[in-house]
């Protein structure tokens, strides 16, 4: 967070003073996160709970500048908020199986290293997205006091992953300690997005609007509602 604050900061120090009052807007918002990735449909999927979708709330940080009446750049950072998945895995085993380790001898399971029935696995996932992207945009007049704005880019995403794998129903309230590994991953993904401008005052205005990013394997939503100061 304070990194980003101080990119916006030397970057409003760059915009010479010619430039004041011409189009340079500093944003600030709030943004929701929502996921969604390919998957199947199947009945073990239903059972282990697998899929990776989910929302969250994080913020933006903006700072725009036209280069034209209607058109202009952007660069904005994004610190996604931690969405959380858990994934349950119940052993399903065969009847054969089952009507056969039935058939054991009571002396035999004792004395083996089988456990019966084998324990469920619960592994959690906390995943969290943060970007800085760079974007163009083109501005449309639909009244005195809103604009519609259409912007493209390259969006650079920082990916933090937290995974925690733990066995659970052990017999004899038996316990393992969970594994737990982090790790960060790193991507650049195309981003496109519709933001309205409602001016309140002369430099102020509301900004509702939403982006969508291409994500490996599905997309991220993005809501937002923010603030705009215009210089």
């Amino acid at each position: 967070m304070r990194a980003a604050f101080g990119v916006l900061v030397v970057l409003v120090a760059m915009v010479s003073p010619a430039w004041a009052q011409s189009g340079t807007g500093v944003s600030v918002a709030l943004v929701g996160d929502i996921t969604r990735y390919d998957g199947s449909d199947t009945e073990f999927d239903r059972l282990g709970d697998r899929s990776r979708d989910g929302e969250a709330l994080g913020f933006s940080l903006r700072l725009d500048r036209a280069l034209g009446s209607r058109w202009g750049v952007e660069l904005e950072y994004v610190r996604g908020g931690e969405i959380e998945s858990e994934s349950r895995v119940f052993p399903v085993l065969p009847a054969e199986l089952i009507t056969s380790l039935g058939e054991l001898s009571s002396s035999f399971l004792s004395s083996s290293s089988i456990i019966f029935p084998p324990p469920e696995t619960r592994s959690t996932l906390k995943t969290r997205l943060s970007t800085v992207s760079t974007l163009a945009w083109f501005r449309q007049s639909v009244g005195d006091r809103t604009s519609l704005v259409y912007s493209a880019g390259i969006g650079f995403g920082i990916g933090q992953t937290e995974s925690t794998f733990a066995y659970i129903g052990l017999p004899n309230q038996s316990t393992l300690p969970a594994v737990t590994s982090k790790y960060t991953s790193y991507s650049v993904n195309p981003i496109v997005g519709l933001d309205a401008r409602i001016s309140m005052t002369e430099h102020a205005s509301l900004v509702p609007g939403v982006r969508v990013i291409g994500a490996d394997g599905g997309i991220i939503v993005r809501p937002s509602v923010g603030l705009r100061w215009e210089f």
